[in-house]
């Protein structure tokens, strides 16, 4: 369900054992001014993917993805962490836009979305978007969303049980 609930105080170091040295190769930078910073993909158990963003060797900022699952026919985020000296930047609306695009496949929000993280999906749909963003439904209807006088339209956040799909323009 997208609710908009309190942050879960989580700690990135429990992630870093995802990223293994030898590190996999930069796969792209994010910007979070005034440095650029490294993103990998490292690999979980079943179908987890990690993908990590790194200032230097320090790991700051994690997004996970699982596969899809019934009803959901779409991969879609598990959870994702920033540091708290690197939240602001932007850092996980860069890395969904560039996960989406890259791939040209649709994610999906996680279920149990904080506050926060309705506030980066906020985000990316409110501003000149890069993406196409949906609601969807368990009966699988989707929803396209727009922005009409600064707001979404509809409220991706009245209805019980639905995610936002991101999808490549």
């Amino acid at each position: 369900m997208v609710t908009r609930s309190s942050s879960q105080t989580q700690f990135i170091a429990e992630y870093r054992f995802k990223f293994p040295r030898p590190w996999n190769r930069v796969i792209t930078t994010v910007a979070a001014e005034p440095v650029a910073l490294d993103v990998r993909v490292g690999r979980g158990i079943f179908d987890a993917e990690y993908v990590g963003a790194f200032d230097g060797e320090e790991l700051v900022a994690v997004m996970n993805t699982w596969g899809p699952e019934e009803p959901l026919l779409y991969r879609h985020i598990g959870k994702t962490i920033v540091d708290p000296a690197y939240q602001g930047h932007r850092i996980t609306r860069q890395i969904i836009e560039w996960w989406v695009t890259s791939r040209n496949e649709c994610l999906a929000s996680d279920e149990n979305q904080t506050h926060d993280g309705a506030r980066v999906w906020e985000s990316m749909i409110i501003r000149d978007p890069l993406l196409r963003f949906f609601l969807w439904h368990p009966d699988g209807t989707e929803i396209e969303l727009s922005v009409e006088a600064g707001r979404i339209v509809p409220d991706p956040w009245s209805d019980q049980h639905t995610r936002l799909l991101a999808r490549p323009r």
